[in-house]
């Protein structure tokens, strides 16, 4: 493939990969999360990842910069999920 054509296809898909950062969460728009909290998976983290959808866990620690630890209460270990996957739980009562 030619680097003129290679460019043209690259240049194709650049609206739809700029759509899809603009719908993605920056830090600042992340819920604040901490050991401790119960999370779940937002919606964008269900379409990720259909496999984690329904669970409920708490956060255990901190992976990466940008994930945490989460332990859901179905499974033995924790597992790192990016941030933006993620929501509180409204306590019981809220």
């Amino acid at each position: 493939m030619s680097k003129m054509k290679r460019n043209r296809e690259l240049l194709a898909i650049w609206p739809k990969i700029a759509d899809l950062r603009q719908s993605f969460p920056t830090s600042s728009q992340l819920p604040l999360l901490e050991q401790g909290a119960r999370v779940r998976m937002n919606g964008f983290g269900r379409e990720r990842h259909p496999h984690y959808r329904g669970r409920e866990g708490t956060i255990v620690g901190v992976g990466s910069p940008g994930s945490c630890r989460v332990q859901f209460d179905d499974t033995k270990t924790p597992v790192a999920i990016y941030r933006g996957y993620l929501e509180l739980v409204p306590a019981i009562g809220q």
